[in-house]
């Protein structure tokens, strides 16, 4: 019995042929739509930058467009404390990643460098108003603040934040663990205590390291600790009295017995 054998093999052929000849004209369609292709690896990442119509993408080594060119301004990978590239788009600021997705959209006036102020965070702004990201992309501290200055720069590990005038705190997981209420707050630990004097209304007292209210802020000046020479006592003035606040924040009875007789 004879196998009759089908001769398939040209036209397989023919068929990658025509496949290869498709690839490469969808290819050079592709680079034909833009004014400007930038050389390949010259913005961190082995992508060539495309410009059309003023506008900026990526394409890969393939010539397939992994970044459409929509942002005004595309920055080098890795040039802002993170992998990302930061974007620009009508004025306003963002990241895409190493796989061209848009991590953080653009919708900041400005994105300040990862890591740059005392934690891994980059600070943002919007409206003029202050916040975090964190190297997710999450907006960890929301842009409501006016400043907020450096992790760790007033003799604790929280960052110091104002708001309308008035200053708190924030911890590093971006909680309000001192709400923003107080007209000053000196550096923890150099009031001869552990503690931060805080003024609000004109007035003095203390908050702990643990953000809590101490001591009240009802006294018209709180002398350091130590000033006296009582290392554990705080002199006070209240109106027209003088009196001591203890290390437990609590003032001093004196009893009849400690008078002179």
């Amino acid at each position: 019995m004879k196998i009759k054998h089908t001769n398939w093999l040209p036209g397989l052929f023919m068929l990658v042929i025509s496949a290869q000849i498709f690839a490469q004209e969808e290819n050079l369609k592709t680079l034909k739509q833009f004014d400007r292709i930038y050389d390949f690896g010259a913005n961190g990442i082995s992508w060539a930058m495309v410009e059309s119509e003023n506008k900026f993408g990526f394409i890969d080594a393939n010539h397939k467009l992994i970044v459409e060119p929509k942002y005004d301004r595309i920055f080098v990978f890795g040039s802002n404390g993170i992998s990302w590239a930061k974007v620009e788009k009508n004025g306003k600021f963002g990241f895409i990643d190493s796989q061209g997705r848009e991590v953080v959209p653009p919708i900041y006036d400005r994105v300040f460098y990862f890591g740059s102020n005392g934690i891994s965070w980059a600070k943002v702004e919007k409206g003029g108003k202050i916040g975090f990201i964190n190297a997710q992309g999450v907006e960890v501290v929301p842009t409501v603040y006016d400043r907020i200055y450096n992790f760790g720069a007033n003799g604790i590990s929280w960052a110091k934040v104002e708001k309308g005038g008035k200053f708190g705190f924030i911890n590093s997981s971006g909680i309000e663990v001192v709400a923003p209420i107080y007209s000053r707050i000196f550096d923890f630990g150099t009031c001869g205590i552990s503690w931060a004097k805080i003024e609000k209304d004109e007035k003095y007292g203390f908050i702990d390291s643990s953000g809590k209210e101490i001591v009240k802020p009802i006294y018209d000046r709180i002398f350091d600790f130590g000033s006296t020479g009582l290392s554990n006592y705080a002199k006070y003035v209240k109106g027209n009295k003088e009196g001591l606040i203890d290390s437990n924040g609590k003032e001093v009875v004196f009893s009849s017995a400690n008078r002179k007789k």
